[in-house]
């Protein structure tokens, strides 16, 4: 699998500066190369080939998340309501707390949200409801 690299040279002399005819140079790829052309392609060995997000989630590998990144005709759903659960929380809570002055325009904080999503995601509310920063609950 050899690659061919046109080169054009500059003639020296002369003044022209005008461009000599291309000449062929052959290279070999390198082993890095030939390895990540067998990786990423789609019709390579099974073996070699990167294995696609379907194949991960079949053999249970990568699950899909119970809320956040996930479609919300796959969440949870409110028994009362039929909508997806963590919507009606999230909302039922930000009324509550709606008289906060810049509740949509300023963050909570991003380690805490972090921690509330996780905790969502595992289906524990018990954070969510405790929570008073009504900025979490709208970042």
């Amino acid at each position: 699998m050899a690659d061919v690299v046109n080169l054009r040279k500059n003639h020296s002399g002369g003044g022209g500066g005008g461009l000599a005819p291309a000449t062929r140079l052959a290279r070999t790829p390198s082993r890095r190369s030939q390895f990540l052309s067998r990786f990423f392609d789609s019709r390579a060995n099974e073996a070699d080939r990167r294995q696609s997000r379907d194949d991960l989630v079949k053999r249970g590998i990568l699950q899909k998340e119970a809320v956040f990144g996930n479609d919300l005709q796959h969440a949870p759903r409110d028994v009362a309501t039929g909508m997806p659960e963590f919507l009606v929380r999230c909302v039922d809570r930000i009324e509550e707390m709606a008289h906060t002055e810049g509740l949509y325009r300023r963050n909570g904080d991003a380690a805490a949200v972090q921690k509330l999503r996780l905790d969502v995601d595992k289906d524990n509310y018990k954070m969510f409801d405790a929570t008073d920063d009504p900025m979490l609950l709208a970042r």
